[in-house]
């Protein structure tokens, strides 16, 4: 349901219709971490906030949060 690149990072941060959200290696394409029921319902949104190592991110769903 969104997609977002961090350059920062060289991740790709994908959140999901079944309320997953994933984050993969843009290079070698490796899933490095997933948050399953990351909300109640459908994922639509997905924002990232890059540093120099890491990146933080948040999400917004059909259950009316941002997380």
């Amino acid at each position: 349901m969104a997609i977002r690149v961090c350059n920062e990072t060289n991740r790709v941060y994908v959140a999901t219709k079944n309320k997953k959200v994933c984050v993969y290696d843009a290079q070698s394409t490796e899933k490095l971490a997933e948050a399953s029921d990351a909300h109640s319902k459908t994922i639509y949104g997905i924002a990232v906030a890059p540093s120099s190592a890491e990146a933080s991110f948040v999400t917004c769903s059909a259950d009316n949060l941002v997380k």
